[in-house]
């Protein structure tokens, strides 16, 4: 039961310091000749082709509108639309790079921009097998050259094998040290938090690439890197 706790210790420690990592990025951008009314027009029209919910709040913080995604969608974000100067501003918020992603969209939407940088579709198949096997290889695989990447991607490939090998080493100190006792011993709690947290995080993952090829299959280009 010892070695069971020690696993929990572990796994709870990583959950915190991933929490950690999940900070707001900001980015704003000016819509000169355009009303909010309009530029709200183009937002929801960007949303909907990105497939994405939305939920219009009534707390806008000073500005005009307002959206914020629900817990279940492709893209997280809190979006903010108000007058500026002799157009409007849009803010969004988001703890990736949605917020810039999705700002190039509604810039590309509005005055028909080019950006100079473009991005590539990913294999979903490919994506998933990475995810759950490796789960480190499956984060660099998601995020680089996505518009989309997670902050710190290179940090969270490292937790991710900071973790397997944890659980790696704890279950491998159970079996050879009790062989086939694993009920009392912690081996198939070991297995079990193995496998829920890739199951987890594939699916994380899979919905992640969706979000992505989505964006690169309606021919969007990128004002950042």
């Amino acid at each position: 039961m010892k070695s069971f706790n020690n696993i929990v210790i572990f796994f709870t420690f990583f959950c915190s310091l991933t929490a950690s990592l999940f900070s707001l990025s900001v980015n704003t951008g000016e819509f000169p000749n355009k009303s909010p009314e309009e530029v709200n027009t183009i937002v929801l029209k960007t949303l909907d082709k990105l497939g994405s919910n939305y939920k219009l709040q009534e707390k806008t913080n000073g500005f005009t509108f307002r959206y914020i995604n629900p817990f279940f969608n492709l893209y997280q974000f809190d979006i903010y639309i108000g007058e500026y100067k002799s157009g409007s501003m849009v803010r969004i918020e988001s703890i990736d790079n949605t917020n810039n992603a999705l700002l190039s969209a509604i810039t590309t939407e509005a005055y028909n921009t080019k950006f100079p940088f473009t991005h590539h579709e990913k294999n979903i198949f490919v994506g998933d097998i990475l995810s759950f096997v490796l789960p480190a290889a499956g984060s660099i695989y998601t995020n680089i050259d996505s518009p989309l990447n997670m902050k710190y991607s290179w940090l969270f490939s490292i937790l991710f094998l900071g973790i397997d090998g944890g659980l790696f080493w704890a279950g491998s100190t159970t079996f050879f040290t009790h062989s086939f006792d694993p009920l009392r011993t912690g081996l198939i709690p070991t297995i079990a938090l193995m496998g829920t947290y890739r199951v987890a995080y594939t699916l994380i993952n899979h919905f992640s690439i969706v979000a992505n090829n989505k964006m690169i299959n309606l021919g969007y280009t990128f004002q950042f890197d």
